[in-house]
C-alpha cells in the first residue's frame, strides 16, 4: 500500500511538473499498474473486442514504430492482454475493419482471422511462396510500375492504372509484354526517331493521323 501511494505521488508530481506529457504519463502510469497483475485472468465479455483493441493499438503508435508494436502485441499477447483490453477503440476504425472484412469475405472467401498475402492485387498462395518467388514478383511489379511512371502516370492514376482488372474472354492467349522474350518493332520509349516526340500518355489516345 505505502509503495502503491508513492507511486501515485509521484505521478501526480510528475503531471503537475510536466502537463503537456500528460497523455504519456498515464500510458506508462497504466502500463505499471498492469504488470503488476499480467496474468489475472479476464473475463469472456472482455475479450470480444481484443482484436480491434490490439489493431488500433498498433495504429496509435507512431509510423516508425508501428511494425515493431505489432511484433510486440504477437509475442507477448497474453502479458499485455490487460493493457489491451483497456484500449478505446474508435468508432470509425471499428466500421472500417468490419467493411474490410465484409469486402475480403465476399470477394475471397476470406473469414475473419483468416490471413492472405496481395501483392499490387495479386493473391499470394502463402503455403507455397518462398523469399525467391516474392523478390522476383516485387522485382517485376517494380519494372511494371517503373514503365508506368514513365509514360506520365503518377500518384492516383498509377493506382488505378495497377488497380485495373482486364476480363478475359474464353479463347484468347495472354501475353506478358513485360518478359525479356518480347522484342518491339517500334519502341517508342527508346527509338532515336521518337525522341522528339510528346512522351505523355494521353497523347497516344487522341485520335490523329500520321503524314
Amino acid at each position: 500500500m505505502h509503495a502503491l501511494l508513492t507511486a501515485l505521488i509521484t505521478f501526480r508530481s510528475a503531471l503537475e511538473r510536466h502537463p503537456s506529457l500528460a497523455s504519456e504519463l498515464g500510458q506508462f502510469k497504466q502500463s505499471l499498474l498492469d504488470a503488476s497483475d499480467a496474468m489475472a485472468p479476464l473475463k469472456v465479455w472482455q475479450l470480444q473486442s481484443i482484436a480491434f483493441q490490439a489493431a488500433q493499438r498498433v495504429l496509435l503508435a507512431p509510423e516508425a514504430d508501428r511494425l515493431k508494436v505489432l511484433q510486440d502485441i504477437s509475442q507477448n499477447f497474453p502479458l499485455l492482454a490487460h493493457s489491451l483490453v483497456r484500449t478505446q477503440v474508435k468508432p470509425e476504425f471499428r466500421n472500417e475493419i468490419q467493411k474490410n472484412q465484409r469486402e475480403f469475405a465476399m470477394n475471397y472467401g476470406l473469414d475473419p482471422g483468416d490471413c492472405m498475402v496481395i501483392i499490387n492485387g495479386l493473391v499470394i498462395d502463402a503455403d507455397i511462396a518462398d523469399p525467391f518467388m516474392l523478390f522476383d514478383l516485387l522485382q517485376s511489379e517494380g519494372q511494371l510500375m517503373e514503365g508506368l511512371h514513365a509514360l506520365g502516370l503518377h500518384g492516383n492514376a498509377l493506382n488505378q492504372a495497377l488497380k485495373t482488372k482486364i476480363a478475359k474472354s474464353e479463347g484468347d492467349f495472354a501475353l506478358d509484354i513485360r518478359d525479356n522474350a518480347v522484342l518491339y518493332v517500334n519502341d517508342l520509349e527508346t527509338d532515336p526517331q521518337y525522341r522528339g516526340g510528346n512522351r505523355t500518355s494521353k497523347n497516344y489516345c487522341v485520335p490523329s493521323f500520321l503524314e
